[in-house]
């Protein structure tokens, strides 16, 4: 199969980059070592890395793991009625007043 790309080879890394530092934004609650397991997994579904395969990094004994926060729960009794909800077109109208 062939792959047909109107990207420039720069362009394409660009995007990657762009992409990379996108998730390590998002991957920044964990600690280093999470967020180096977690490249590792990705470049092994890969199996394609830019660099070699690090090995998995092991988690020292007795430190512990880091859960994210979970967010609450919304109060479901505080949400309207959806039968109280006025119609899409009519929630346009007003907003078009």
């Amino acid at each position: 199969m062939s792959l047909t790309t109107h990207l420039s080879p720069d362009e394409r890394d660009a995007l990657a980059k762009a992409g990379e530092e996108a998730l390590n934004l998002c991957l920044g609650r964990f600690v280093a070592e999470e967020r180096a397991a977690f490249w590792h997994a990705i470049r092994c579904c890969y199996v394609q890395s830019p660099k070699p395969a690090p090995k998995a990094p092991q988690m020292p004994a007795g430190v512990p793991v880091t859960a994210p926060e979970a967010l609450p729960l919304p109060d479901l009794a505080a949400l309207p009625d959806p039968a109280a909800i006025p119609a899409p077109h009519v929630i346009q109208a007003a907003a078009d007043l």
